[in-house]
């Protein structure tokens, strides 16, 4: 049940319109976390991983912030046929993976077939299921993807299973394109190889994970940079150090340091706003009898103060969510309404679900800032009003995304974020 939808605050060493130039190094931050889970994309949906990922890789398609929808990248031609199930697509002819070889559709039929590995479960897999007989690989019932068809070196045909836009399923990291040849092999792990503007140099584990320049990058003229740092920085202190000495270029600020930091005159000037398209909601485990009714599940929207955690937790920096779509999703229903902060009616609604005098249970969430522990701090007391009792469970951030993933027996509850900037209605959520 979504709470509020968010806005993420990004912070860049200046704001000025300049014209781009070439050379230098851009050291960024991995703030979510105190590692990368792994240097194979196709094995994680972390936001800590995709900030390397969207520079050392790239997907058939990317998503158009601009145009809020994913655009052909790998390809310069998609022909629709067959009613609309059959996808016809040209691919580029120009983008050399960093190890010099060309991408040929051997390529992508590899990688997809590759993630549809049902003993691996790639999370990935959800989205090239949508391609006829993925599913069938994904069980053990076949070897190879039935509907995708290599035409020639650079032309590919893909038959879906059902009448979508495909670009709302192949434009994640998590279904990167990977060079068949070499990421068969066990070393491809540790030196991963792409297509992306930036070529993998050297991974620091717990540290950084260091990029430079592909020179062989389609996009003429681009990278602008010449290196990339990113360095893992958890904690929100470190990266306010690191960045008043100019350790780094850019940090993400979160809503206690953006206060800090709109009042300090010689910082002001540095931020640059920047709409996540964040949903932050709370997941309930129905195996746990409570959870599993309707009203007891209504009665915890109406007993938060949802205007209250954003005016001040986050820094009016949100909106209301009243469903996992973003305002911006031309599929969002405006005629819907929030539910209001109202404890007599949680109660009303505890009470005919059998739980006049409430029930206790046990929250495990992070310690992010902005969606974890602080709000569920706020959050407790309310639910108390009205007989909730919570114990909270705090872990790393990763530890999370797995207890949600493996979906356990015990009695849960979770809060984290559904990146709701795929507008598709059967697009997918990520987990930070």
């Amino acid at each position: 049940m979504a709470i509020v939808a968010g806005l993420g605050l990004a912070l860049a060493g200046s704001v000025e319109a300049q014209t781009p130039r070439k050379g230098g190094t851009i050291r960024m931050t991995a703030p979510y976390g105190s590692s990368f889970t792994s240097l194979d994309i196709h094995t994680t949906q972390r936001a800590q991983d995709e900030i390397y990922a969207k520079a050392l890789h790239r997907s058939l398609y990317i998503w158009n912030s601009a145009e809020g929808k994913p655009v052909l990248e790998l390809a310069k031609e998609d022909v629709v046929s067959g009613g609309g199930l059959v996808h016809t697509f040209k691919l580029r002819d120009d983008a050399y993976f960093h190890n010099g070889r060309k991408m040929t559709a051997d390529d992508v039929i590899w990688s997809y077939n590759r993630i549809m590995d049902g003993a691996k479960a790639y999370p990935g897999a959800r989205f090239v299921r949508v391609i006829e007989g993925a599913a069938a690989v994904e069980k053990g019932q076949a070897k190879e993807i039935s509907g995708l068809k290599k035409i020639d070196d650079f032309t590919l045909e893909m038959k879906l299973t059902e009448k979508v836009d495909p670009g709302f399923y192949f434009f994640t990291a998590l279904t990167s394109i990977y060079p068949a040849d070499e990421a068969a092999k066990d070393s491809f792990i540790q030196k991963p190889i792409g297509l992306g503007p930036f070529k993998f140099v050297e991974h620091v584990p717990g540290s950084r994970i260091v990029l430079e320049r592909w020179d062989r990058f389609y996009k003429s003229g681009k990278p602008y940079a010449d290196k990339v740092i990113v360095s893992v920085m958890g904690e929100a202190a470190a990266r306010d150090v690191a960045f008043r000495n100019k350790e780094i270029d850019t940090s993400v600020l979160g809503p206690a340091q953006y206060v800090a930091y709109q009042s300090d005159a010689d910082l002001k000037g540095t931020i640059v706003e920047v709409a996540e398209v964040f949903t932050r909601y709370m997941g309930m485990n129905t195996a746990f009898k409570p959870f599993a009714d309707k009203r007891v599940r209504q009665a915890i929207n109406y007993a938060i103060d949802t205007d209250l955690i954003i005016n001040k937790l986050v820094k009016n920096k949100a909106y209301r969510a009243t469903s996992w779509l973003p305002l911006t999703s031309p599929l969002y229903d405006k005629t819907m309404k929030p539910y209001a902060f109202d404890p007599a009616k949680a109660k009303q609604l505890l009470t005919e679900a059998g739980y006049p005098s409430g029930f206790e249970f046990e929250w495990t969430t992070s310690q992010n800032e902005s969606w974890g522990l602080p709000i569920v701090t706020a959050v407790i007391p309310m639910l108390d009003k009205v007989g909730i009792k919570a114990k909270v469970k705090q872990v790393e951030t990763a530890v999370l995304a797995e207890v949600v993933r493996s979906g356990p027996a015990g009695h849960f509850k979770f809060l984290r974020v559904w990146s709701v900037k795929f507008l598709h209605p059967r697009g997918r959520t990520r987990d930070c």
